[in-house]
């Protein structure tokens, strides 16, 4: 046909013939997302969805895991910590039938679930103290929304009540401000002359952050043409865009040069919170320049050895001449010692430790909301028709939103409990934290190109039990774990060589996190202490030789406090075992086994460091004797007893001055650690 048309010399239908052909074309297929949640037969649960499934194949599952491995699993899975020794023995004492549910309650009830499941939430959420790109500025508040998302999840806060707090917390009858850090912790580029493109940029990163977080859906795709895929048209992407562009993230003026800042605000603006708050800025100011001096100061030194290496190089008397004047003024400038950079981060430390007036991140609406026109090819120089302010057609019946930004009606939208596609995607980003796997595995997108359930009616039976559940977290989660398919072992049954029908349990390696905050458990240094800033550096980044010096890890609180700055890499042992990049929604991370994890955990001096404390804290126990310190370790660790094997391997090699600690180290380093049954 279309050599044919171009032998006829291409001639083009006329304009009535299109306009037939486009009323004669097919509708845009709705995906299967986009269907209501249908209700599940009476009677079923989550077991008798799986069974069926398995029975369908002729599969026989495996049968339940030991109670050792049970408890480390659930342990890990709900507060991202190792059981104790003291509850391990306390759970394999218990023979009740209700053991495993008193387990599974004290964890839900333990602060250290929030900050376990804020984490999963903050990859969510493309969470960062920086701004990232080249003015890499850091956010000096971000720590707020953290532990506004950590608080949420202790508190069992409602879904739809999270939801809506995040989009338009400062429009509530009772305002969440502070929720709507949400809005405005992603990457901007804010050295950008054009500041209208400037807007437009952030205005989509925020689009299709909402889009991906609540509802599996890559909104981002239509800001040039209509999506590819999925029923979004480019006039709903800038409907939806005008809503977030009557919303300020970036305010007028800027914070340096051509750099825009970006929304802020005080949760009480009186008079003596703007001058404490001014106060707190010029003591910060005042350090930071000693830290620039210091710098300064650093970089003479290295400057002056590298033009004396010159000097003896060059045979030229006028270039040597050059040299040393040059080599006289780098001479000038003493370098600092190690107790002044002591002092130095002493001083900031406490500088930035001040009580400080709550300021925070969060959006407020512009003055005057208008609609946007659609930029034809993404480009806001190139305007095209008009899109008012709404919803998705292919979504939503409400075609408008006229009060405001549009900002809460956005919100009541994705809150909604009949909204389907909200749902769905969160109750497959828990089961996917709990049982390794979504039931749709491409948990971050439930469009055309997204992979279809597994179990469909499993997962729609999910969406309903957190309606009736009213969204609460920690009730669906419970029912999750307290089911035999979370319960059983990763081993027995018949082959599904993916496990797709979930007859068994897929080991899981540990996170990065899980990894770290593990390690400094056992050696007992896992510092308590929750929330408030823990940044020891604020302004700019973005100068490559400061990287190095940034104080990543100074701390032994849990991973979920360290600061992350986009312009750096994460925090090694977070780098080297697939953190969540910071730029990004990741509702699934990466799960990659490469040399250097091994090679880190040979050579970390953190790795060695918690090794010798645990060495230290176990031959520290003199009612003990070897035999016995090595079954407390391997208890602490595995959750279970050394085999008489082990045992007679490893106190033949206990001969050495620092056997225990090259012991540890072993053993935090296999497989038997890094992995969850």
């Amino acid at each position: 046909d279309l050599a044919a048309w171009i032998r006829g010399g291409l001639p083009w239908p006329a304009g009535e013939d299109v306009s037939r052909a486009a009323k004669t074309s097919a509708p845009p297929r709705i995906p299967w997302s986009f269907q209501p949640v249908r209700p599940p037969p009476p009677g079923w649960d989550i077991d008798r969805f799986i069974h069926a499934r398995l029975e369908e194949r002729g599969l026989v599952p495996a049968p339940p895991a030991p109670k050792s491995e049970l408890l480390r699993r659930v342990t890990f899975d709900l507060t991202g910590l190792p059981p104790t020794v003291d509850e391990l023995k306390a759970f394999l004492a218990d023979s009740s039938a209700q053991a495993f549910e008193r387990v599974v309650d004290r964890l839900l009830g333990s602060v250290r679930f929030g900050e376990r499941w804020g984490r999963h939430w903050m990859d969510v959420a493309r969470y960062a103290d920086s701004i990232g790109f080249g003015a890499d500025y850091t956010l000096d508040e971000a720590w707020r929304y953290r532990d506004y998302v950590i608080d949420s999840f202790n508190g069992d806060k409602p879904y739809d009540d999270f939801v809506r707090e995040q989009i338009a917390g400062d429009l509530l009858p009772d305002p969440v401000p502070v929720a709507t850090g949400f809005l405005l912790l992603g990457p901007k580029e804010l050295a950008e002359y054009d500041k209208e493109k400037l807007r437009m940029d952030v205005v989509d990163e925020q689009l299709n952050t909402i889009g991906q977080a609540f509802l599996g859906l890559t909104f981002g795709c239509a800001r040039c043409h209509d999506h590819k895929f999925d029923p979004i048209s480019t006039a709903d992407y800038y409907a939806l865009a005008g809503i977030l562009r009557s919303t300020r993230t970036i305010p007028p003026g800027n914070i340096s040069g051509p750099i825009s800042g970006w929304n802020r605000r005080l949760r009480e603006p009186t008079p003596e919170n703007r001058k404490a708050l001014a106060d707190w800025t010029s003591q910060v100011a005042r350090v930071r320049g000693r830290v620039v001096q210091i710098r300064e100061r650093k970089s003479a030194a290295a400057e002056a050895l590298a033009l004396e290496r010159a000097i003896a190089r060059t045979s030229d008397a006028a270039e040597v001449q050059q040299l040393r004047s040059q080599l006289a003024k780098k001479k000038s400038v003493s370098p600092p010692t190690p107790e002044e950079e002591q002092r130095l981060e002493a001083e900031m430390v406490q500088a930035l430790m001040r009580p400080k007036p709550d300021e925070l991140l969060a959006v407020e609406d512009e003055p005057a909301p208008a609609d946007l026109r659609v930029h034809i090819r993404g480009d806001v120089h190139n305007l095209g028709a008009p899109a008012p302010r709404g919803l998705p057609q292919a979504l939503s019946t409400r075609a408008t939103v006229p009060r405001g930004s549009g900002r809460l009606a956005l919100a009541d939208w994705l809150a909604d409990p009949e909204n389907p596609l909200t749902a769905r995607v969160w109750v497959n980003r828990i089961w996917h934290h709990l049982l390794g796997e979504g039931l749709v595995r491409t948990v971050d997108n439930f469009g055309a190109r997204g992979e279809p359930p597994s179990h469909p009616e499993l997962l729609d039976y999910l969406a309903g039990r957190l309606r009736q559940e009213r969204g609460s977290l920690k009730r669906l989660v419970r029912e999750i774990v307290l089911s035999r398919t979370y319960r059983r072992a990763s081993r027995g049954g018949t082959t599904d060589p993916e496990n797709r029908l979930l007859g068994r349990r897929d080991r899981r390696r540990l996170d990065g996190e899980s990894l770290r905050d593990a390690m400094l458990s056992i050696s007992g240094e896992l510092d308590p202490a929750r929330g408030g800033s823990t940044m020891t550096y604020t302004g700019r980044l973005f100068v490559p030789y400061e990287s190095s010096a940034l104080p990543i890890d100074p701390w032994r609180r849990r991973a979920v406090y360290l600061p992350v700055y986009r312009g750096t890499t994460l925090p090694d042992v977070l780098e080297v075992f697939d953190g969540a990049p910071p730029g990004l929604v990741t509702g699934r991370r990466a799960s990659t086994t490469v040399p250097t994890q091994a090679l880190f955990l040979l050579n970390s001096p953190f790795v060695l460091d918690r090794s010798r404390a645990a060495a230290k804290s176990l031959t520290g126990r003199t009612e003990l004797d070897d035999r016995g310190r090595l079954a407390q370790l391997y208890r602490t660790l595995f959750c279970r007893a050394p085999s008489e094997a082990e045992a007679r391997r490893a106190l033949e090699f206990l001969d050495g001055r620092d056997a225990w600690t090259e012991l540890v180290q072993a053993l935090l380093s296999s497989n038997e650690f890094l992995f969850l049954e």
